[in-house]
């Protein structure tokens, strides 16, 4: 396999299996309130602020989950734009939260805990700027351009202070052997390896279905839709999914998909059972702003929800 693979599988099944370490009976649902939209009288479900949570690096809380996966749900908004494109401080605070609480460093690429004293690496995320250095899972972080580190705090702090666009010298312990590795502070812009990364821990939150926590309904496109008195109603787009390719954002109506009228969330979990978008194309029909409007969604496979451009039906 090559070491790209590698990394990028390794990452993946570490951010899936932190999204769902907690699954205690006592985990708590994260309240939610109706708000009014621009988009018509139809109502959409808003995660309300969660309290303070104090958290252990390494050991996220039932509590700091939901919130979390409330506000990413919250941003979710559809049509192209990607909530987890921007810098790091652009995130909602209770998913910076979280992602205090795993050890991920957002400048760094990588997932550090804590052990025996020591830090060690657990993930290291494709494209990110410890992978473009050479920084390895299981490699114990010892010093910052000669500055010993022995708290993620620490080494977060660190890789702050220095100016993007300018390298670091990481001085890390793995296989025996100890070696400095040179790591670039990138831009901010430079955010494609933190988007892809988020849109897994997204996801892996999202199909946890710890007992307690949010319940999400089914989804097949990468759309998440509520019952309302006018139907099915989008109140989110999952970032690079099929719906969001094929411009679905909050606020439209899915009206049909592939001729089945959907009406109730029941509609779409019958579908669900028969229908295999990757297979090829899936016509969706929506309603936006009083018009009807249907798209192809072309799928291939691999992805988050597959992927595709979406193409006009004719």
């Amino acid at each position: 396999m090559p070491a790209r693979s590698a990394i990028t599988l390794t990452a993946t099944l570490w951010l899936l299996a932190m999204a769902s370490a907690c699954t205690g009976d006592d985990a708590a649902d994260v309240p939610t309130e109706v708000a009014a939209t621009s988009s018509g009288p139809a109502a959409t479900p808003v995660a309300t602020a969660a309290p303070p949570v104090a958290l252990t690096p390494g050991t996220p809380s039932p509590e700091s989950l939901d919130a979390a996966l409330a506000a990413l749900i919250g941003s979710m908004r559809g049509g192209g734009v990607d909530p987890f494109g921007g810098p790091p401080e652009s995130l909602p605070p209770e998913l910076r939260a979280l992602l205090e609480a795993l050890g991920i460093d957002l400048l760094l690429g990588t997932a550090v805990t804590e052990i025996g004293g020591v830090l060690v690496v657990e993930a290291v995320f494709a494209g990110s700027p410890a992978e473009r250095a050479g920084v390895l899972v299981g490699d114990v972080v010892i010093a910052i351009d000669g500055t010993q580190i022995d708290e993620t705090a620490e080494l977060r702090s660190a890789v702050e202070a220095v100016s993007p666009g300018d390298t670091y010298a990481l001085t890390v312990r793995g296989g025996g052997t100890t070696r400095v590795v040179h790591v670039e502070r990138t831009e901010p812009e430079d955010s494609f390896w933190r988007s892809d990364m988020l849109r897994t821990l997204a996801l892996g939150l999202m199909l946890a279905n710890r007992p307690g926590g949010v319940a999400l309904p089914p989804s097949l496109l990468g759309e998440l839709l509520e019952e309302t008195p006018d139907g099915l109603r989008v109140f989110a787009v999952f970032p690079g999914s099929p719906a969001d390719a094929a411009g679905l954002r909050a606020g439209d109506y899915v009206l049909a998909i592939e001729g089945h009228p959907m009406r109730t969330l029941e509609d779409l979990a019958a579908l669900m059972t028969t229908l295999n978008p990757i297979a090829g194309e899936t016509e969706v029909t929506i309603r936006r702003n009083g018009e009807e409007v249907t798209v192809r969604v072309p799928f291939r496979i691999g992805g988050l929800f597959g992927a595709g451009t979406p193409v006009p039906a004719e």
